[in-house]
Parts: C-alpha cells; sequence; structure tokens
C-alpha cells in the first residue's frame, strides 16, 4: 500500500477556504459576502501579507460564514489583546 503525502501549503489552504465558503453559501442559500471579500484579499494579496494578517483573514472569512461565531470572536478579540497587553 502507497501512502501520500499531502503537504499543506498555503494555495491549498486558501483552496480548501474557497470550497468552504462556496459549500456554506448553498448550504445557508445566501453568498457570503463578508467571507468572499476576505477570501479576494487572500487570493490577490498572499505574497504580500505578513503571515499574521493572512492568519486572521484566514479566520475572519470561516469565522464570518456562521454570525454567532463571528459575533463572539469579535466580542473577545479586543478583551484577549488587552488581556495580552496588560499581561503580568
Amino acid at each position: 500500500m502507497k501512502v501520500i503525502k499531502i503537504r499543506a501549503t498555503e494555495h491549498a489552504t486558501l483552496w480548501l477556504l474557497a470550497i468552504y465558503i462556496v459549500v456554506l453559501s448553498f448550504v445557508l442559500k445566501t453568498v457570503l459576502i463578508p467571507a468572499t471579500i476576505a477570501w479576494v484579499v487572500l487570493f490577490f494579496l498572499r505574497n504580500r501579507l505578513d503571515r499574521e494578517i493572512s492568519n486572521f483573514l484566514y479566520v475572519l472569512a470561516a469565522g464570518s460564514a456562521v454570525f454567532s461565531f463571528f459575533v463572539f470572536f469579535a466580542i473577545y478579540l479586543p478583551f484577549s489583546a488587552i488581556g495580552l497587553l496588560l499581561n503580568k
């Protein structure tokens, strides 16, 4: 039996995110505009963005598809940033 090793590259992650957005759009029967915008930014600027910014856009694109998760993330993010800055 031959084992195929798949290396997760940024291109593979980008296309998996696109598939996720398309499938979720069909399931929810709506166009996911914030997720699509984040994907387009990642697609065109993937070589110019820092790794941290691109990771944030991946989370934003995946999280904005489900509004309740996105609201939780948007509320939790400022508290986590303040906690990181005020770490003892």
